[in-house]
């Protein structure tokens, strides 16, 4: 049997949490960095699945070295970045030449932990042949205090707890949605819907909830909070526009409450449309005064200009356009005001092209980011 060429055992950690948990500087290449990496990071996090799938590629070395199957083999270890996608795919493909700059492979034996391998392999394709792809799984007793155990430490990963609780509270607000709209349709009054509709409301709310935390979005709240707090202290102007954005806000609150006495109905259908319908862009405008207000701010304190409060304030607007041309055919459906159908597809069609508007800004300024953190890096890169 002839024996493979110059082999390198990749251990491959997308979402870098030897660096961010362990402290540990990646590549590492040799069976006594990797080894080093692995005590480093075990003592801080020794469940952990990466800690595993770099210690079966260890044992992969050992297994080749020993079989004498390959010329040369050497083992290494690779992270992405904690932003899994194309930041931590493009963090690997730079540790890997890296590596294959200092060991010059001709096939790869790569593995992971199993959990993101796809879009890993994929990079590493382009550059090497891979010849095995080896997912690590882990022997564990499956009792009911381990099973809680492994979800509770899943839970702790902010991109694996998206991963499994984020289509789960999609789920969950979808059938509370379908289940409300059923009971507005068939309700008498707004009373008996609230009344009716108690438990939806729970499990709407549960679903929200669990979105939440699926997201991190409590501790982007809680951090946004800090920020704002941190601007007014300093002196910031963003506080009169947040002000504003509240009142209009509730002023549209208002608006759609007494909008409801001004109709003729028995129909909660027809009560919620008008309500909508009238305290809708008061709420949407009050969103914009934010977004304008943030916008305003940056350009004062950085005398720079933030992109997505632009492209945010297009996207409000294009909703708006959009649920004014809905509302419209379902408040005409019902009975109450008849619009043109040419004015709601009007309004449709805006809101339409202006969201591709906004989507087309917001594919050129990523675009333009991206050239821009090349250039600072190869800059780097030239002064190293």
């Amino acid at each position: 049997m002839a024996k493979s060429g110059r082999v390198l055992v990749l251990a491959v950690d997308r979402d870098d949490d030897f660096g961010r948990k362990g402290g540990v500087q990646t590549p590492c290449v040799g069976v006594d960095a990797c080894l080093e990496a692995a005590q480093k990071f075990g003592v801080k996090e020794p469940e952990d699945s990466d800690l595993n799938a770099l210690y079966n590629a260890i044992h992969e070395y050992n297994d080749i070295l020993a079989s004498h199957d390959a010329e040369e083999v050497q083992v290494a270890l690779i992270c992405g970045d904690e932003s899994v996608g194309r930041r931590s795919d493009r963090r690997v493909r730079e540790q890997l030449e890296e590596v294959l700059s200092q060991f010059e492979a001709d096939e790869i034996v790569v593995v992971t932990d199993g959990s993101e391998d796809k879009g890993v392999i994929e990079y590493i394709m382009g550059l090497v042949h891979i010849i095995d792809v080896k997912a690590t799984v882990v022997k564990q007793t499956r009792n009911a205090e381990t099973i809680i155990a492994i979800i509770a430490g899943y839970m702790k990963e902010p991109e694996k707890r998206k991963r499994f609780l984020a289509p789960l509270s999609w789920l969950i607000i979808f059938i509370s949605m379908i289940y409300l709209a059923a009971n507005l349709f068939t309700s008498d009054s707004v009373d008996k819907f609230f009344l009716g509709s108690t438990t939806l409301f729970i499990f709407l709310a549960m679903g929200v909830l669990i979105m939440l935390y699926a997201y991190s979005l409590d501790e982007k709240i809680r951090g946004g909070l800090h920020h704002f707090m941190d601007r007014v202290r300093a002196g910031s102007i963003i506080i009169v526009f947040v002000i504003a954005a509240v009142l209009l806000f509730l002023f549209g609150i208002i608006l759609g409450v007494y909008s409801m006495d001004d109709i003729y109905t028995t129909r909660t259908t027809e009560r919620v449309l008008v309500f909508i319908a009238n305290g809708m862009w008061p709420a949407l405008f009050g969103i914009m005064m934010y977004l304008f207000g943030v916008l305003v701010d940056g350009y004062m304190s950085r005398r720079s200009i933030r992109y997505l409060s632009i492209i945010g304030c297009l996207n409000v607007l294009a909703i708006g356009l959009i649920m004014t041309g809905a509302l419209d055919y379902l408040i005409g459906y019902t009975g109450l005001f008849t619009t043109s159908y040419i004015i709601i597809m009007a309004e449709i069609f805006s809101g339409i092209i202006v969201a591709v508007a906004a989507g087309a800004i917001s594919r050129r300024m990523k675009k333009i980011a991206e050239i821009e953190l090349s250039e600072k890096q190869e800059s780097a890169n030239e002064v190293l």
